[in-house]
């Protein structure tokens, strides 16, 4: 057998595994108050997803909740595991990993700036906000050459997300025109600015009194 062959068996073996252990993991009960956390495919702790990670993190009235970050490369991010190593709050688990399919399938609340994997189906009883990364300057979904078959798992995170974050009305319309979700969407967009833009303009004091003020207020409704 040539090498060629047996890379495709091997690479096969490994995706059976990982759709077993994630069949698995959504057969179990969802673990409530535990929020997973990702950005850009586990790049590191980043953008808003950090932003409300944080921000909840020292909120006295979510000590309750468990936080769980999808980091690719977690020996490359030391500072984060310095950082919360001895709160017990905090666990981080390896983008990709058995840890992370179990996260992701039984987590209560999930948050991604950007998108999770294409065999992600958010189940009854999860809450889904995605809060994307920025405001666009370029084409996006429908509007690029090719852009169906290249949005396609954009668009299924969009239309799972119970509630997708808007910085601004150019923002807004990209979920509605270039991503056509007019008529598939049943979640709830909340233009609102951005959590990581709040960080870096506003006090801590004012971050408090505003505590993200649609998203989170949105998500302690749906518990």
């Amino acid at each position: 057998m040539t090498i060629q062959p047996l890379t495709r068996i091997l690479a096969r073996i490994r995706r059976i595994a990982r759709f077993e252990v994630h069949a698995y993991w959504r057969r179990q009960p969802i673990r409530a108050s535990t929020v997973l956390y990702e950005s850009f495919a586990g790049n590191g702790m980043l953008c808003n997803p950090e932003a409300i990670f944080r921000d909840l993190l020292g909120a006295p009235d979510m000590a309750h909740l468990h936080h769980i970050w999808a980091i690719s490369e977690p020996h490359l991010n030391r500072s984060v595991q310095s950082e919360f190593s001895r709160d017990p709050r905090v666990t981080i688990v390896r983008y990709g990993s058995a840890a992370y399919l179990r996260a992701l399938a039984t987590s209560q609340y999930l948050i991604n700036n950007a998108t999770f994997p294409p065999d992600f189906a958010k189940r009854p009883g999860q809450q889904y906000i995605n809060t994307w990364h920025g405001t666009p300057l370029k084409k996006m979904g429908y509007d690029m050459p090719g852009g169906a078959k290249e949005a396609a798992n954009v668009i299924r995170n969009f239309v799972a997300a119970d509630y997708l974050l808007s910085a601004n009305p150019v923002m807004t319309d990209m979920y509605w025109r270039a991503y056509c979700l007019k008529g598939i969407y049943r979640g709830t967009i909340i233009e609102e600015g951005y959590p990581r833009i709040d960080r870096q303009v506003l006090t801590s004091e004012a971050i408090t009194a505003e505590r993200t003020a649609s998203v989170l207020t949105a998500s302690r409704a749906a518990t």
